[in-house]
């Protein structure tokens, strides 16, 4: 019983950094769009990683403030969506053990 507490443990872990790991890069992501131009490979590359969580919260504001803001907040939303969802995992597994 003792291994598959273990296992489990390892596997919240490696969840939570996984999971934080992708809000950093949600974050350098939005830093670089500041610098390197939309075409530039590496900024391709980090947008495609992170677009897909970064998506649904775009759609969201556009939905909800059709004024044409200037400013996109969907990475501020996502990075707080997957620290919530961390957050949660490591409440869930201090509950179970």
């Amino acid at each position: 019983m003792q291994i598959l507490t273990r296992i489990v443990y390892y596997a919240f872990q490696v969840t939570v950094w996984a999971l934080d790991a992708y809000a950093t890069l949600i974050l350098i992501t939005a830093l670089c769009s500041w610098f390197l131009k939309p075409y530039n490979r590496f900024m391709q590359l980090l947008t495609r990683i992170v677009d897909p969580v970064e998506r649904p919260f775009r759609n969201l504001l556009d939905r909800l403030f059709t004024s044409g803001i200037r400013l996109d907040f969907s990475p501020v939303l996502a990075m707080i969506a997957l620290q919530l969802l961390s957050r949660l995992l490591v409440w869930v597994y201090n509950l179970l053990f």
